[in-house]
Parts: C-alpha cells; sequence; structure tokens
C-alpha cells in the first residue's frame, strides 16, 4: 500500500473529512458552533489515528487493509455491526407495528436496504470465489 494511500486512510484522511464536514455544514447553514464541533470530533479522531497508532487496535483503524489480520478483523467487525444494525431494524420494525404506527416508519426502507445491499454482496462474494 502507498505510503499516500496510507495518510489519506488514517489521520489524514479524518483531517481532510474534517474540512468537508465543515464545508458542507456551512454551505447547509448549520449553525457555526454545530459545524466546528462536528468538524473537531473527525480532527479528534484524527489525532487519536495518528497518536496512538503503536496501539494494536488503533493501528488496525488507521491501516485498514495492510495484512490479512487486519482484513479479517475489519470483516468480523464490520459482519457483526451489520447483524446489530439488521437486530435494530427489525425491533423498531415490531415496535413501530405494536404502536400501529406504520405510516411515518422509517423501519422498512431501511431494512429494504440492508437486504439488498446483502443480496448484492453476496452475490458479488459468491461470484468472486
Amino acid at each position: 500500500m502507498s505510503r499516500a494511500w496510507s495518510s489519506i486512510n488514517g489521520a489524514g484522511g479524518a483531517v481532510i473529512l474534517a474540512f468537508v464536514i465543515f464545508g458542507l455544514a456551512v454551505v447547509g447553514h448549520v449553525p457555526l458552533p454545530l459545524a466546528l464541533a462536528m468538524s473537531g470530533i473527525m480532527v479528534a479522531y484524527g489525532l487519536i489515528l495518528l497518536v496512538g497508532r503503536r496501539w494494536d487496535p488503533i493501528a488496525v483503524l488507521g491501516a485498514p487493509g495492510e495484512d490479512e489480520r487486519t482484513a479479517s478483523a475489519h470483516t468480523r467487525a464490520a459482519a457483526t455491526a451489520g447483524q446489530v444494525i439488521a437486530l435494530v431494524i427489525v425491533v423498531g420494525f415490531f415496535y413501530d407495528v405494536a404502536r400501529g404506527a406504520l405510516d411515518q416508519s422509517i423501519w422498512p426502507p431501511l431494512g429494504g436496504v440492508l437486504g439488498v445491499t446483502y443480496l448484492v454482496g453476496l452475490f458479488i462474494a459468491i461470484r468472486r470465489g
């Protein structure tokens, strides 16, 4: 992996994203304190990636595809996050059904996006072997 890509993927990418977030917030008429807070969170994340890169979990966050072990850790973490999000969507849907509030519910579209994304990802993974 090239050094430039590695810096964009880690702390440098967080700082670039902070500028993008700030610019979009200003264009979108977000109050300045909130825009600064959102950007500040991304800068803080970048600093954590930069300062903590010798600690293994943070090093993996800063360089996600560096080797097979980090790629595997990211795959397992993404799978866990996907399972949790699926559970939240199903529970939220059941809650809205129990309240009789399906007319404004966000859960069915989110479930549809999750299901289609999973099926497309599964199809791609199977086709690649």
